[in-house]
């Protein structure tokens, strides 16, 4: 489904009323029949559709230009989908019902010999064309006519020089900016490598194939999937290169049912074993990068099963457990030899320790965080045996080697939380993990539970909410910024995906948006490029596209 925005709506990020529709009205019964493409983004020059760059797809295509009619992709007889890669010498096509009303031949700026791409081989071919050893002509003359005069020279050989080596590039986006300042994407789709692993389109396969997260490490995106609820395991570990542009299974049948979050620890990308295939050893993850692939490291149990959440602290690594019934372990674990080996830290609630031996049930430490120099940690027991409710924020204290607690938990329990799950596609988040991201930026905070909070005390919060309704998903910090995504759900069940960045965490301006069949779960950005995750809803056809990776070009 490719659905188009007016690029002169009128945007304002700080009502609290939800646009219900973006799209664009059909054309009317009676209306003057369009007979030729215009664009403010693109140039139509003689038979030929220009200013398109590498990597365009057709959704780019009918996303920046004037029509209400549709335009068509061809390549050779064969049409072309939304998300496919552009070549020069496509044919493009405007369209009035079934009839042609225009025909244009496309120009991917640089792509010279046609295949979609900007290198070495185009550089080539312009070369042997300026020296008279090989013609170009139509097409493939016009994309190496860099300076769009009219005729090639080495002046435009010098500028293809310099693109292919990646040199003076220009700036491409994959989408287009509105009157208002707002940058309507058109994701490109480089990969849904989940369907290999979870292939049916039922509850299970489309919750398994959600993005849960995205880390960038050393100029690639790595993201991880599977299910802890449902026991799908075993999960992989996917990548996307931006070099290739294209995401892919990393690491098949990781030995765990879910991998829904990335730590880096010491430098090393590091995947916390949230629950064991094997039901019985806890463990962790970590890349060798000689090896080029994820090793399973195996802990000592000790009453612990559940890998929730790792962090680098003091120069100790900590580790947020899960904990099994009536055992004295902790769900706060602490290690001082890089993460070989753990010993507990014990929880503390108004001066006693809390663990199921004494209360009963079982703990949970879902969540690390630092703020002003502190470590805290978000712990979850409710006791079978005194009815107490002990869940809260705990502080560190290093001198005890404890954490004591310190804030209500209150503030995480109504959060949206993790999954868009159950078929009421307004509400209904399953919450066994409780935080999506968590970024100190300067002396604050933010927290990404479904609700975007913002603290500097791990008591107070300021909720950000630019627009009513608004569901946030992740965080990512990049050249300064933090950028938060967020969703909204619309009435056919798509939905509307927001990006927001602010430098200051006081204030948030919208940067980005796009509409999609269901809502981006994570987000990362690497060399220029956002790459989205696609999550899951039940009980809908679109859940079937979760685990799709999208990337999004934006001149930040």
């Amino acid at each position: 489904m490719n659905k188009r925005f007016l690029r002169t709506l009128s945007v304002c990020v700080a009502t609290a009323s939800v646009m219900a529709s973006l799209t664009l009205a059909p054309t009317t019964a009676g209306a003057a029949k369009v007979t030729s493409i215009t664009s403010s983004n693109f140039t139509v020059d003689n038979g030929y559709l220009r200013g398109v760059y590498a990597g365009s797809t057709p959704a780019h295509i009918n996303a920046g230009v004037d029509q209400n009619g549709s335009v068509n992709l061809y390549r050779e007889t064969t049409k072309l989908g939304d998300s496919e890669k552009l070549q020069t010498g496509d044919t493009v096509k405007l369209m009035n019902g079934s009839s042609v009303a225009q025909t244009l031949s496309l120009v991917i700026t640089g792509d010279v010999n046609g295949d979609g791409k900007l290198n070495a081989a185009d550089l080539l071919y312009t070369q042997m064309s300026v020296l008279g050893v090989r013609e170009l002509t139509n097409s493939n003359l016009k994309a190496a006519e860099m300076s769009n005069d009219g005729e090639l020279t080495a002046a435009d050989m010098a500028i293809l020089q310099q693109y292919a080596l990646g040199i003076g590039t220009p700036t491409v986006t994959d989408g287009f900016y509105n009157s208002d300042g707002i940058f309507y994407a058109v994701p490109v789709n480089v990969g849904k490598p989940g369907i290999a692993r979870y292939a049916s389109n039922d509850q299970a396969n489309n919750i398994a194939r959600s993005v849960w997260d995205m880390q960038t490490y050393n100029g690639k995106v790595y993201f991880g999937s599977g299910d802890y609820d449902k026991n799908q395991s075993p999960a992989y570990i996917g990548c996307y290169d931006p070099e290739t542009d294209e995401a892919y299974i990393f690491q098949d049948k990781i030995d765990d049912e879910q991998v829904e979050r990335f730590c880096i620890i010491d430098g090393k990308l590091v995947v916390p074993g949230i629950d064991p295939a094997n039901n019985s050893v806890m463990h962790y993850f970590y890349l060798n990068e000689a090896e080029n692939s994820f090793v399973n490291y195996y802990m000592n149990t000790n009453g612990r099963l559940h890998n929730f959440d790792m962090i680098s602290y003091d120069g100790k690594v900590f580790l947020g457990g899960g904990t099994n019934s009536n055992v004295y372990a902790s769900a706060a674990a602490v290690s001082t030899d890089g993460g070989r080996n753990f010993s507990d830290v014990g929880v503390y609630y108004n001066g006693n320790i809390v663990n199921g031996y004494t209360n009963g049930g079982w703990g949970r430490v879902y969540n690390y965080f630092v703020v002003g120099g502190e470590l805290y940690a978000l712990f979850y027991q409710y006791s079978t045996t005194d009815g107490g409710n002990y869940a809260g924020v705990y502080k560190y204290d290093a001198d005890a080697n404890r954490f004591n607690y310190y804030s209500t938990y209150s503030v995480f329990d109504s959060g949206y939380s993790h999954a868009y799950y159950v078929s009421n596609k307004v509400s209904g988040f399953i919450s066994y993990t409780f935080c999506q991201a968590a970024i100190t930026v300067g002396d604050k905070l933010a927290i990404c539970n479904g609700n975007l909070l913002i603290t500097k005390d791990m008591k107070n919060y300021t909720k950000i909410e630019p627009i009513s309704g608004i569901v946030f998903t992740d965080l990512v910090y990049a050249n300064d910024t933090l950028y938060a995504l967020a969703m909204v759900p619309n009435t056919d069940g798509t939905a509307t995906n927001y990006v927001y960045k602010s430098t200051d965490l006081s204030n948030f301006t919208e940067v980005m948006r796009f509409e999609a069949s269901t809502f981006m779960r994570s987000m990362e950005y690497v060399d220029g490029t956002f790459v989205f995750g696609a999550g899951a809803r039940a009980n809908d056809t679109a859940s079937f596209d979760s685990g799709t990776i999208y990337r999004v070009k934006f001149d930040s």
